[in-house]
């Protein structure tokens, strides 16, 4: 996963962006907005559990005047001509040979523990093996030959780079990844994105910062930085969902209160949705109920008696008749029936940035398409905010080692900072995302699983608690 996606890129954003900076803003100045970055107003999208941030950004550029602001049209800078090729694959090559080298895995069993840093890591390839550390131009040539790879199978088939890496590792098998147009954002979605990257690098003055934010945007960026990142920023997107009335930020708010390992921010989630409508919570609450990763299921059974929303017993109650939503089950794939479960995994961010997007060809991708430069292991992290300018001078961009923004393969449910031995130049403290993938069990994997989930279920006990204390207080009440 690369890094300005969602950690660094909207961390700037939500700096920019504060109440404060709003409350300061003096007589705006003239907008100057990149040609043809104002998108038409789109539908409202639709909004899940695992929405997508960039179906919130398409209408938010729709009519800047409301803010009183006069627009000014200008042209695109021009791209870099300076930047290396990637280097041209034999197209005789043999699709194994293209793909990176696969991690040493070994078939451990489901984790049913309550650590996130003993979750189940997923990588995009092994590290590199010997004593001695890559130098970067080293790294340069190693990353440019995968991405040269991805695009040469990607030419020939629709995502047939992702398709051919599922097939030839198992561990990647039930994966939620996305293809097609399920990964890929149109038009105005990718001008939306682009310009807000571009324009948040290149201004300061804080009345643009006040102007271009019109309701969804703001949300959408406010809800990806108060789930996983450093605290620093959490407080402030908690005081700009809350001080929004739409119903996104409602959701946002929700997702914050049953997803985040953060125990304090959940209190203020729930402090604000108090005072909210609450069905803007509904569906969250009751999707948390049974995500397989019983902490998740405890901050929604709580939120549900913090809220009093009696209106939810019929959900609690079905959960006690349930399974563990961890345990085996059966379904049918390919024809046949097969035994699967849930288990939560984990992703490096900043390690896998061609596992979640595909790698960018300068001068064959439409003109409003946003990049973000694939970070070495061996430089240090760039500053925050950098990682989309284009006038950045890295080892990476002058390579050409860039992905695509606007094709996401990939969505985390939640993210958190974990410790990462041996990262140095990189911080120790690196964020990971976390995600659901179905696993396939045999027989014996099966069967260790239901014996090793006997006893009383953590969903069960949750919701039974929760059932108690709400009763309770509505008999109080009477």
């Amino acid at each position: 996963m690369v890094a300005i996606s969602r950690p660094s890129f909207l961390m700037l954003l939500l700096t920019l962006i504060s109440p404060l900076a709003i409350a300061r803003a003096a007589a705006p100045p003239p907008l100057r907005v990149p040609e043809g970055a104002v998108p038409e107003k789109a539908a409202p999208a639709g909004v899940g559990l695992l929405e997508d941030s960039l179906d919130l950004l398409q209408d938010a550029f729709g009519v800047l005047e409301n803010f009183g602001l006069s627009v000014v049209v200008e042209p695109n800078p021009p791209a870099d001509t300076t930047a290396t090729a990637l280097p041209k694959i034999d197209p005789k090559t043999p699709t194994a040979k293209l793909l990176p080298t696969a991690p040493k895995t070994t078939r451990s069993p489901v984790y049913l523990g309550d650590d996130l840093k003993q979750v189940p890591e997923v990588t995009f390839e092994a590290p590199p093996t010997g004593a001695v550390k890559l130098t970067t131009p080293l790294w340069v040539k190693k990353k440019a030959h995968t991405a040269s790879a991805v695009l040469h199978l990607n030419a020939k088939e629709e995502d047939g780079f992702l398709k051919a890496l599922v097939l030839a590792r198992s561990e990647l098998v039930g994966m939620p990844f996305l293809m097609g147009k399920e990964c890929r954002s149109d038009e105005d979605r990718s001008k939306a994105l682009k310009y807000t990257a571009e324009e948040m690098h290149r201004m300061a003055e804080p009345g643009f910062y006040l102007s271009v934010r019109k309701q969804r945007a703001h949300i959408a960026v406010m809800s990806q930085n108060l789930i996983g990142h450093d605290n620093v920023m959490q407080p402030r997107a908690l005081k700009a969902l809350t001080s929004t009335r739409h119903s996104e930020a409602g959701r946002a708010l929700a997702r914050a209160a049953v997803f985040s390992p953060d125990q304090n921010l959940r209190a203020g989630a729930l402090e604000a949705l108090a005072a909210r409508p609450p069905e803007e919570a509904t569906e969250v609450l009751v999707a948390g109920l049974r995500y397989p990763w019983p902490a998740v299921a405890q901050n929604a059974a709580s939120a549900i008696v913090a809220l009093k929303r009696m209106d939810l017993v019929p959900q609690l109650k079905a959960v006690l008749d349930e399974p563990d939503p961890r345990g085996p089950r059966t379904e049918t794939a390919g024809g046949k029936k097969v035994t699967v479960a849930q288990e939560l995994v984990r992703i490096n961010h900043l390690n896998n940035c061609m596992l979640c997007h595909p790698p960018a060809e300068p001068g064959k991708m439409p003109e409003e398409t946003l990049v973000a430069e694939i970070p070495l292991p061996s430089e240090p992290l760039p500053p925050i905010g950098s990682y989309t300018d284009q006038f950045r001078q890295s080892p990476s961009r002058q390579a050409n080692l860039l992905v695509r923004i606007d094709m996401t393969y990939l969505r985390q449910d939640f993210s958190a900072m974990g410790e990462t031995p041996a990262s140095d130049p990189w911080p120790a403290q690196q964020r990971f995302d976390y995600l659901v993938r179905k696993r396939e069990l045999t027989p014996t994997e099966a069967a260790d699983l239901r014996k090793r989930l006997e006893g009383e279920s953590p969903y069960r006990k949750a919701v039974a608690k929760a059932l108690r204390e709400l009763t309770a207080s509505d008999v109080q009440r009477k």
